[in-house]
């Protein structure tokens, strides 16, 4: 997640270069409308109404102040360099998404442990989870998780 992030602090280096401010309007860029206006950049689109016009949920209502934002200059390296970051950002995700679900699998066999952090106060999700993420990185090698032998 945190090289995810790197990437699109870079992506977003990239279009400060193309003197394009997204990140200027939209609080984030790791959003469904940035990554689509970025790859719009990325293939050549460089209108900023069209731009503008691909601009979802809250940032919907910032159309007017995308428009000019989205006014820069890019050029063929800075698309290239687009095309890569946004390609390597596809892949983490997809990674991600692996993960996840390797980890939602073996923490199926802990689900009376699971069951018991849900009980404490304060443990909520994101504690939670960091938790589950640490013990499968953990256990490498068949180790002993809540009582049970996991592998």
């Amino acid at each position: 997640m945190e090289e995810r992030a790197r990437e699109y602090n870079r992506l977003d280096k990239v279009l400060q270069g193309a003197n394009i401010k997204l990140s200027s309007v939209a609080s984030t860029i790791d959003t469904k409308s940035g990554f689509a206006m970025c790859k719009a950049l990325s293939e050549g689109i460089t209108d900023e109404n069209v731009l503008a016009a691909m601009a979802m949920g809250t940032l919907k209502s910032k159309e007017e102040d995308l428009r000019p934002a989205l006014k820069g200059l890019i050029q063929p390296h800075q698309r290239l360099m687009l095309k890569s970051i946004l390609t390597h950002i596809d892949f983490l995700n997809e990674q991600i998404a692996e993960l996840d679900k390797e980890i939602e699998q073996r923490l199926s066999e802990e689900s009376e442990l699971i069951e018991l952090l849900d009980e404490i106060t304060g443990v909520g999700d994101n504690r939670r989870n960091r938790y589950r993420h640490g013990a499968i990185s953990q256990c490498r090698t068949p180790c002993v998780m809540g009582g049970v032998v996991s592998k």
